[in-house]
């Protein structure tokens, strides 16, 4: 299926099976399933549609899933187009309500007129197919924009100075530099339009864009901005303030952008290694859809129901690279009539349209197929081929891009700078969120400070020792260690004791004031040991402040309540 040709006729045929079955309430893809039906039927006729029936089921069931996600929105569109033709008592369809039907929704016009006769109504089909015409005008018209930016008309060759008509003969598949004479000449605003007797420069056709380059006139270097092709003479399009030289009869040469035109050519060659690849990886029925071939990436747009899977690509790419290794050299068959060609084996599609001589550009066994554009004299110059993406352009239409030789390179360079950038951007985010997190402890530190202000309020009096003891909240060791120093800072001739639950651990701080370690020869490492017995674990530290940890939670009170037992035990 197809917006062209056969395909839209039978784009047309699904999709008004789709919407009866719709009427008898099938919204899930069906049509698919009728294949098997068929292949029992009229396999012994039509052979082929057993062979191929897996794939046959595939391609209906995509273009039903296709029709499927828009078709509701488009019947409760028609409804409403409907409700306002009976509140204004007319019977006809507008054309521009059947475009955007058509356009928006995928509803070929014969469907929505079907539809409209089934409630007696009719559609205009005139106004639709003038809607049609000036869409395809509109692309018609984007096609010259580069042109008549400077002003040029591609029209004729009308008011152009010629001293000879005969075709320019193109040299470009065999050198880049041509000496030429100019037999025509036309001034167009700020623009010389020149014909040479042949060139090398190669006008944009088959996808491969133009050539750029300059001609040199003696010691004078006129810069081409463009060509184009009128009548089959190929227009050089000059940038230029001094145009004396510039006169028919005038010997030149004419030089296209070398490196610009290897890079073309890379890509262009290469296309035709993806196109043979891709048939062999996703099936025969890959056909050429559009290209672009410049000198920055290849973009190829061919038919296939579904999108193309990650090991896809990366086969269709080892493939590729694997043939371009293989050092095969270019065999060029010019100007080969056309039926020879075919003869051949040639790859051609059925639609398009071929000249009585066609070009044959063929790279050993691997691909063999019409064109007329140019290309590497060799498969191993093309360098590394890279596919940097794949997607969906219309139904039933994928695209790839891609680039070879210098592009890889640049490829390769931009993805290590965005790598580098990201690890940048990560480095500073993980800075950012360790600057976070310590403001979020300070933060959970000062509000869980609170703890120890209350615990001071309530001292257990040991003679003339305070005794601090609690179980609090802390999140790490670190923090109860934190809470220790508070408490230790904040009272006088004290012992202090907190214990705290942590990640299902008891964690455990002792603090002792300095005039009780002098005076009383008590140690904050001492008691911590004796506590930490009691909750199944083990510590110390210093005199003045220590930790220590067990595995028993459930013992935490117990151990609270034998903390003045142990200091006294300690006393001197």
């Amino acid at each position: 299926p197809g917006n062209e040709g056969r395909g839209y006729v039978l784009r047309r045929i699904l999709r008004r099976a789709a919407r009866y079955g719709r009427k008898l309430e099938l919204k899930k893809p069906f049509l698919f399933k009728l294949v098997e039906r068929l292949v029992q039927e009229m396999s012994n006729v039509f052979p082929e549609i057993k062979e191929k029936q897996k794939y046959v089921e595939k391609i209906i069931k995509a273009e039903e899933e296709s029709f499927n996600k828009t078709l509701d929105r488009g019947i409760d569109l028609f409804g409403q187009i409907v409700e306002d033709l009976k509140k204004k008592n007319e019977k006809t369809i507008p054309g521009k309500d059947l475009f955007m039907l058509y356009d928006t929704y995928g509803f070929p016009v014969d469907l929505t007129n079907v539809m409209a006769k089934e409630i007696g109504l009719e559609i205009d089909e005139k106004g639709f197919e003038e809607l049609m015409n000036s869409q395809k005008q509109r692309g018609r018209e984007a096609s010259k924009d580069k042109f008549a930016s400077v002003n040029i008309s591609t029209e004729s060759l009308e008011g152009f100075e010629l001293m000879d008509k005969k075709e320019t003969l193109f040299t470009g598949y065999d050198e880049l530099k041509t000496n030429s004479k100019i037999i025509g000449r036309k001034k167009e605003g700020e623009n010389e339009l020149i014909i040479l007797d042949k060139t090398p420069f190669y006008v944009e056709a088959g996808g491969q864009i133009d050539d750029l380059g300059s001609l040199i006139v003696e010691d004078n270097n006129y810069s081409v901005i463009d060509v184009t092709k009128i009548d089959n003479e190929i227009i050089h399009i000059i940038e230029t303030g001094d145009d004396s030289n510039l006169k028919p009869g005038t010997d030149t040469l004419a030089k296209v952008n070398e490196k610009r035109r290897w890079d073309i050519m890379r890509n262009h060659t290469a296309t035709h290694f993806m196109h043979a690849a891709m048939r062999q990886v996703l099936g025969t029925h890959v056909h050429q859809a559009g290209s672009y071939v410049g000198p920055d990436r290849l973009r190829f747009d061919f038919t296939h129901f579904s999108k193309v899977s990650d090991s896809e690509l990366k086969d269709i790419e080892t493939l590729v690279n694997e043939q371009l290794r293989r050092n095969i050299p270019l065999q060029h068959h010019r100007d080969t009539p056309f039926e020879e060609a075919k003869k051949m084996g040639a790859l051609m599609f059925f639609g398009d349209k071929y000249g009585d001589k066609v070009n044959v550009v063929q790279f050993g066994d691997f691909t063999m197929e019409f064109c007329g554009g140019t290309h590497v004299h060799n498969s191993s110059e093309i360098g590394l081929f890279k596919i940097i993406s794949e997607s969906s352009i219309s139904s039933g239409v994928r695209r790839i891009e891609a680039v070879t030789g210098a592009g890889v390179e640049r490829y390769i360079n931009r993805q290590i700078e965005q790598l580098k950038n990201k690890e940048e951007k990560l480095a500073e985010l993980a800075e950012e969120k360790r600057k976070i997190e310590k403001e979020i402890s300070k933060l959970k530190l000062k509000g869980n400070l609170g703890q120890i202000s209350s615990l001071l309020d309530t001292p257990v009096k040991m003679g003339e020792i305070n005794i601090y003891k609690s179980q609090v909240n802390a999140e790490s060791v670190e923090q109860l260690k934190s809470f220790g120093d508070e408490l230790r800072n904040k009272s006088k001739n004290a012992v202090g004791v907190l214990f705290a639950d942590i990640e299902g651990k008891v964690g455990i701080v002792c603090v002792v004031s300095d005039n009780l370690i002098k005076e009383k020869n008590l140690s904050a490492g001492k008691i911590v040991g004796e506590l930490a017995k009691l909750v199944g674990g083990g510590g110390g530290g210093r005199p003045h402040l220590a930790t220590a940890g067990g595995k028993d939670v459930k013992a935490i009170p117990d151990a609270l309540n034998k903390v003045e037992e142990i200091v006294k035990k300690f006393l001197t």
